[in-house]
């Protein structure tokens, strides 16, 4: 799901959420033209000066990627990414809905909904399920109800997630819902 029409700071978000691209990403930094225009001369030598196949290459370009785009800009993408995964059942979506309970916990409490609706029956299940597949299923179609409720206050800016750390009210973000 893009959350800009930019298509430097899209590939940007992209291999900052997926170590696996970094082979793709050196190569396109080689190749694509723009990337020289975007980023100042310096930031541009950084990104072709970086040794893509050391160990510490994902770590090394994570901390480029962090001062070209803002951590308030990663956290959206980051979290638009994960309810993305979750509306269409890909990736590690039943961890993706535990993660929601801790983005709740740790101060994002725009995410409640999931926590006490989905996360709580997942640390806390009822037996009445075979296994977990059955139990998610079950949060299915409600939960995409709520998806779409915190996309819609994400993509129109009535909920700005900050970032900050993973303890207890660490998380900060804007509020412009009116309650």
């Amino acid at each position: 799901m893009p959350i800009t029409r930019n298509k430097i700071e899209e590939r940007l978000f992209q291999v900052w959420m997926n170590k696996s691209l970094i082979v793709e990403f050196e190569q396109w930094v080689y190749q694509y033209e723009e990337l020289k225009e975007y980023l100042s001369a310096d930031a541009y030598f950084d990104f072709l000066d970086l040794n893509y196949k050391s160990e510490a290459a994902y770590h090394d370009l994570k901390n480029l990627i962090s001062k070209e785009i803002s951590i308030s800009q990663l956290e959206t993408w980051s979290l638009l990414h994960q309810l993305d995964c979750v509306k269409h059942r890909r990736g590690d979506y039943y961890n993706i809905i535990e993660n929601l309970y801790n983005l709740g916990y740790y101060g994002y409490t725009f995410m409640d909904k999931f926590s006490y609706d989905y996360c709580f029956n997942l640390r806390y299940p009822h037996n009445r399920y075979s296994n977990n597949n059955e139990f998610i299923d079950s949060f299915y179609p409600s939960i995409l109800k709520d998806i779409d409720e915190v996309e819609q206050w994400i993509l129109n800016k009535l909920v700005i997630p900050l970032g900050g750390k993973m303890e207890f009210e660490g998380l900060k973000f804007i509020d412009n819902r009116v309650l």
